[in-house]
C-alpha cells in the first residue's frame, strides 16, 4: 500500500518555486534598474566629457593665445599682408613662444590667399610657402569663425588639432579678415580624456570616421558602412590624410546605432554627445561605452537570488538594499549634472574674463601717453568691480618715488609722490605683494562723495611688475566687499597692465630719443648754414677742406682766383690749387690741411705760396688757416682764407 507525500513537503516546494521565481524576478528587475539608472549617469558623463574636451580646444589657453595674436599683434599683421619678411626675428620668436608655451608641433601665418607667410615648427621643418586654402579650418576662419579641426596632417603623417582664428587687419573683430592665424597640436589633450574613461571611448568625425579612441584598433575605422559616393566624399575632404586612398576602409565591429552593444561577450551601454568645433560638415562626436555587466556580477546576482527565495523578512532586507543602491546611482547622478553645471559656469567665466582682458588690452595698446594709459585703465576697471576710488603710481626709479598718473573718486591734490617703503602704497612697491584690507578705517585712503569723504570698506593695493622690475601701484577702494569674483579678475589684468605698460615707456623713450636726436641735427643744420653764410659772403677767397684734404665748400671770390667755375673745386683735392713744385716744398701746407688733428699752430702758412691757376699759370697767395668744428659729417676741418698777392708785389716794384 502507498501512502501519499506528506502536504508539507509539496507546500516547501511550492515555496520553493514561488521563492526560485522571486528570485530570478528580483535578480531581472535589479538589473534592468540599475542598467537604466547606470545610463543616465552614462550620459551625463558623456556630455561632461565632450564639454572638458571644448573646455581644452575652443575655450582653452591655446584658442585664446591664437585669437590674440590674430586680434592685436600688427607685426604678425604686416608678414600676413607682406609688408614685413617672413623671416622676422621677432615675428618668429612669437610663434615659437606660443607653440612652445602650448607644446604644439606648428605655429604659422597664413595670408589671404591660402599661403602660409612664416611658420614655426617643432621639427625644424616650417610650412612656410606651402597653399593650405584647401583646408577647411582656413576657408571657416576666414569667414571670421575660430574653429578646432581635427585632421591628418600631410607634413607628418600624423593626426593633429588645428587651432584657427581668423587674422583681422585692424585691433577689432569687426576689421576685414586678411588672413588665418593657425596653431597644430597633437591628439594627446583629447586622447588624455578618453583614456581616463574606464570602458571603451570614441570620437567620431561627422563622417562616422573612428578619428581618436582609447582601443587603438579602432582608430580609422567607421562606425557605420559607406557607399562609394560617401568614400569620394571623404577623400574629396583631404582632412584623414592617405588612410581612405584605397580600398575599403574597415566598420567596427559592432553598431553604434544601437543602445546596447556587446563586444567580446560583455554588454555596453552606448552613451553619445556633441563636440561642437565649427565643423561645417557637422557635430562631431563623443561616445562612451559602459559595461553593463559590471553592475551585476556573478556574486551579487547569488546574493540576490538567495535573498529573494528567503521569508519575508529577507525579501525586505532585499527591497531596501535595492533602494539604497538605487538612491546611490540617483546621487552619482546628480553629483555629476552639478559637477557639470558649475564646469560649465567655469568655462563661461573663463570666456568672459579672457575677452574682457582683450578688449581692454586692445583699448590700453592706443593710449599714446601713460597718463592716457591711466585713465583708460581706471575707465574699465572701476566700472567693472564698482569700485569707488581708484590711484594710478608710476615707479620713477631715479628720484625713488612713486608718481600719481591718474585717479577716480579722489581729489588730485591728495594723490601725492610716496617713497618706496612709505605707507601702505610704498610698503606694496617694496615688497612687490598685494594688499587687501576690510573695514580698516585707519588708511589715508577716502572715498570723495559729494561734498564729504568716506573712508572705504574694501582696500585692494597691487603692484604692476614685469620680469621682477616694478613699474607702478594700483589701488581699488569700496564702499561694498571687493569679492573674490572681482578679485581674480584683477589679478587676471595685473600681467596684461605689465606687459602693455612696459610697451608703451619703451616705446616713448624711443620717441623722446628721436626728437633729441631730430633738435641736434637742426642745430647741426643752422650752424653749418651760418658758417656757409660767412664764408661765402667773406671779401677774399676761402674754402674749407676736411681732414682727408678734400675740398668741401668754396665762395665764389675763390673760384674766381684759380678760374674755376662755381662748385667745380667741391670734392677736388687740395693739390689741385698749387704747382707740383710748391706741394713737396712745403710740408706745413700739407700737415694743416691733410693732418688736422695735430697739435701745430694753424696760422698763416706762408707769404710766399705760390698758386696755379686753371689755365696752369701761377700767382702769388698768402693762405691762413683755422681750424673748424665738424662740419655736416666730415669730422674735424680746416677753413683756408687766400688772398691774391700779384698786383701787390706789383706795386711794390
Amino acid at each position: 500500500m502507498t501512502t501519499k507525500p506528506p502536504r508539507r513537503l509539496l507546500n516547501w516546494a511550492v515555496v520553493l518555486l514561488l521563492a526560485a521565481a522571486a528570485g530570478f524576478a528580483s535578480v531581472e528587475a535589479t538589473r534592468i534598474s540599475l542598467e537604466h539608472s547606470y545610463k543616465d549617469v552614462l550620459n551625463t558623463e558623456a556630455k561632461r566629457r565632450a564639454i572638458e574636451i571644448m573646455g581644452v580646444t575652443m575655450n582653452g589657453n591655446v584658442m585664446g593665445s591664437v585669437a590674440s595674436l590674430g586680434l592685436i599683434s600688427k607685426k604678425i599683421k604686416e608678414v600676413a599682408s607682406g609688408q614685413k619678411s617672413a623671416q622676422d626675428p621677432e615675428v618668429l620668436e612669437v610663434l615659437q613662444e606660443t607653440g612652445k608655451a602650448f607644446q604644439a608641433t606648428g605655429v604659422f601665418i597664413a595670408n589671404s590667399k591660402g599661403m602660409v607667410q612664416s611658420s614655426w615648427d617643432s621639427n625644424g621643418k616650417p610650412s612656410t610657402g606651402l597653399d593650405i586654402n584647401f583646408r577647411r579650418y582656413y576657408k571657416i576662419a576666414m569667414q571670421g569663425k575660430q574653429n578646432v579641426y581635427p585632421a591628418v596632417s600631410l607634413a607628418t603623417g600624423q593626426r593633429a588639432l588645428y587651432f584657427a582664428t581668423p587674422l583681422y587687419g585692424e585691433v577689432s573683430s569687426t576689421a576685414p579678415v586678411i588672413g588665418v592665424t593657425v596653431a597644430r597640436l597633437n591628439l594627446d589633450r583629447v586622447d588624455s580624456i578618453l583614456k581616463a574613461w574606464s570602458g571603451p571611448a570614441l570620437l567620431l568625425s561627422p563622417q562616422q570616421i573612428t578619428f581618436a579612441s582609447n582601443h587603438s584598433s579602432w582608430i580609422e575605422q567607421m562606425a557605420v558602412g559607406t557607399t562609394p559616393e560617401q568614400l569620394r566624399a571623404i577623400r574629396a575632404l583631404k582632412q584623414f590624410g592617405t588612410t581612405y586612398e584605397n580600398g575599403t576602409p574597415k566598420t567596427l565591429p559592432f553598431d553604434l546605432g544601437q543602445e546596447i552593444v556587446s563586444i567580446d561577450s560583455h554588454r555596453y551601454a552606448v552613451a553619445r554627445a556633441p563636440v561642437q568645433w565649427n565643423d561645417p560638415n557637422g557635430e562631431w562626436t563623443l561616445v562612451l561605452l559602459g559595461d553593463l555587466d559590471e553592475l551585476m556580477p556573478s556574486s551579487l546576482r547569488t546574493v540576490i537570488f538567495t535573498a529573494s527565495s528567503a521569508l519575508i523578512l529577507a525579501l525586505s532586507a532585499i527591497f531596501m538594499a535595492w533602494r539604497e543602491r538605487l538612491q546611490r546611482a540617483n546621487t552619482a547622478r546628480d553629483q555629476a549634472e552639478a559637477e557639470l553645471k558649475t564646469y560649465t559656469l567655469k568655462l563661461e567665466s573663463d570666456s568672459m574674463i579672457k575677452s574682457y582682458l582683450a578688449e581692454v588690452a586692445a583699448d590700453l595698446h592706443q593710449a599714446g601717453s601713460t597718463v592716457e594709459f591711466a585713465r583708460i585703465f581706471m575707465h574699465h576697471v572701476t566700472s567693472r568691480i564698482e569700485a569707488d576710488y581708484g590711484a594710478f603710481y608710476l615707479w620713477e626709479e631715479k628720484s625713488n618715488h612713486l608718481i600719481p598718473i591718474g585717479g577716480h573718486g579722489a581729489l588730485p591734490d591728495e594723490l601725492q609722490q610716496i617713497k618706496m617703503g612709505q605707507g601702505l602704497v610704498g610698503q606694496c612697491a617694496k615688497g612687490r605683494t598685494p594688499i587687501n584690507l576690510s573695514d580698516d578705517s585707519n588708511t589715508d585712503i577716502r572715498i570723495v562723495w559729494g561734498n564729504g569723504k568716506i573712508a572705504p570698506k574694501s582696500i585692494v593695493i597691487l603692484p604692476v611688475v614685469s620680469v621682477d622690475h616694478l613699474l607702478g601701484v594700483i589701488v581699488f577702494a569700496a564702499l561694498q566687499s571687493i569679492d573674490s569674483g572681482k578679485r581674480a579678475l584683477l589679478d587676471a589684468m595685473m600681467p596684461m597692465v605689465a606687459i602693455n605698460l612696459e610697451i608703451l615707456e619703451r616705446n616713448l623713450n624711443t620717441q623722446t630719443q628721436a626728437e633729441i636726436l631730430a633738435r641736434q641735427q637742426a642745430q647741426l643744420l643752422d650752424t653749418e648754414t651760418w658758417y656757409r653764410g660767412i664764408i661765402e659772403s667773406a671779401p677774399d677767397g676761402m674754402l674749407v677742406a676736411d681732414e682727408n684734404g678734400v675740398i668741401i665748400l668754396t665762395n665764389p671770390r675763390v673760384d674766381e682766383m684759380f678760374g674755376y667755375r662755381s662748385g667745380f673745386l667741391i670734392g677736388q683735392k687740395l693739390e689741385i690749387l698749387v704747382p707740383d713744385d710748391v706741394r713737396n716744398h712745403h710740408p706745413k701746407l700739407r700737415e694743416g690741411f691733410m693732418h688736422t688733428g695735430t697739435t701745430r699752430d694753424m696760422g698763416v702758412l706762408d707769404k710766399e705760396l705760390r698758386g696755379v691757376r686753371q689755365d696752369g699759370s701761377e700767382f702769388q697767395v698768402e693762405v691762413g688757416l683755422s681750424r673748424l668744428p665738424a662740419l655736416g659729417g666730415h669730422g674735424m676741418c680746416v677753413c683756408a682764407s687766400v688772398r691774391d698777392m700779384s698786383q701787390r708785389r706789383k706795386d711794390q716794384v
